[in-house]
């Protein structure tokens, strides 16, 4: 009877030290997860908002020195980058040929 008693109390006391070890793995992990975010999440959701023509805030210098800025028209932005790329003559042939290659590298 002693023994079963001896069980009861060690698998009290796991949960907590599982519950701490747990919350210390978290924040041991925190670190490189907000450098990725930070270095990689924040580029490319810039990059997309500004693709939509946000030109203001963190886009501001950006639009400043680049080319063919498509600036929005609406509280979302524009889709006037996406279309200009579509309706370039080049676009086609390009695609063609990025499709050709990827499924002669997938065989």
């Amino acid at each position: 009877m002693s023994q079963s008693i001896e069980v009861t109390e060690t698998s009290n006391l796991a949960a907590p030290k599982a519950a701490r070890l747990s919350t210390l793995g978290f924040f041991m992990s925190l670190p490189p997860v907000l450098v990725l975010l930070g270095f990689i999440g924040v580029p490319i959701v810039l990059a997309f908002a500004f693709s939509l023509g946000h030109t203001s805030g963190p886009n501001e210098i950006i639009s400043l020195i680049g080319q063919e800025i498509y600036e929005k028209d609406s509280w979302w932005g524009t889709l006037d980058a996406y279309r200009a790329v579509f309706q370039d003559s080049r676009f086609g042939p390009d695609l063609r040929t990025t499709l050709a290659v990827t499924f002669i590298q997938l065989s």
